[in-house]
């Protein structure tokens, strides 16, 4: 008489038991994947960052513009873009960096052998990095 009052409590809390345990487990490999996902994706933006300059050297201009693009994105840049083209006034990446200022880059791409005049870049707001030596 016992059971027969008590078995329809015990076979819904081993139900519920058993729902819940498959609920937590779901949520936890959910989790896990996430996490892998987010730890793949952040070690490939690093991985983007990280080319030979015989790599860049064999890049299209296309591809050298897209390559400055993806490190502004990075690095915290939001709203980035390329619009390096036929009357695109000099810009070839723009966008905003992390702060909020605006961003314009003008990107050069020389041969390993060529050197730069160090007058390339001039103007207000203009910072020049020579990769190769000045002549």
């Amino acid at each position: 008489m016992f059971w027969s009052v008590v078995w329809p409590y015990v076979t819904g809390v081993l139900l519920l038991s058993c729902v819940g345990t498959i609920a937590w487990w779901l949520w936890r490999t959910d989790r896990l994947v996430r996490k892998r996902d987010h730890a793949w994706r952040q070690a490939d933006m690093i991985d983007a960052g990280r080319r030979t300059l015989t790599e860049v050297d064999a890049m299209t201009g296309t591809q050298f513009e897209e390559l400055v693009a993806n490190l502004c994105r990075r690095d915290g840049c939001v709203e980035v873009r390329r619009v390096g083209g036929a009357n695109d006034n000099g810009a070839d990446v723009v966008g905003r960096l992390p702060d909020g200022r605006s961003m314009v880059i003008q990107c050069k791409r020389y041969a390993p052998t060529s050197t730069l005049n160090c007058g390339t870049c001039s103007g207000p707001g203009c910072i020049s990095v020579p990769t190769w030596p000045c002549s």
